[in-house]
């Protein structure tokens, strides 16, 4: 009983910081923003597998969401169409209707290159890593070398 739930308040967390920030924060955050993807799809393999060792499917299409935004924002074309395809497939399994926008996110699934964030961590990627590390001053106010 206290394995479930610690796995179901895993879950609840990974949830509620992927709906509480924006995208380009799951990366930005400390670590360079390839390894940050590589975690935070780690993560999302751990949810998935909880959601269903713990029977909680109702929850697999907001993971799949989240998924697909990963893709879609890193412009993965191939793996966001995939992930849109699961995505809604796990919707008409547990007979969630569209709401408000659902032919617009049914379009965008099919074709991610739609989604108004298209390929903005890869771009955000490219630019981090073309900036170059400032030189810091010495401590007394002399120029720094370089």
């Amino acid at each position: 009983m206290a394995e479930s739930d610690a796995n179901r308040e895993l879950v609840k967390t990974a949830f509620e910081r992927w709906e509480s920030q924006p995208i380009d924060e799951w990366f930005c955050a400390g670590l360079s923003p390839e390894l940050n993807k590589s975690e935070t799809i780690n993560e999302m393999d751990q949810v998935e597998r909880i959601i269903k060792q713990e029977c909680l499917t109702m929850f697999l299409p907001q993971l799949l969401e989240y998924r697909f935004q990963l893709h879609a924002a890193w412009g993965e074309y191939e793996d966001a169409k995939r992930v849109g395809r699961q995505w809604e497939a796990e919707e008409h399994t547990i007979g969630e209707r569209k709401g408000a926008g659902g032919e617009e996110v049914s379009r965008i699934r099919k074709d991610p290159r739609k989604w108004g964030q298209w390929g903005q961590l890869k771009k955000l990627s490219s630019r981090l890593n073309k900036v170059k590390p400032v030189k810091k001053a010495h401590q007394y106010g002399r120029k720094a070398a370089g």
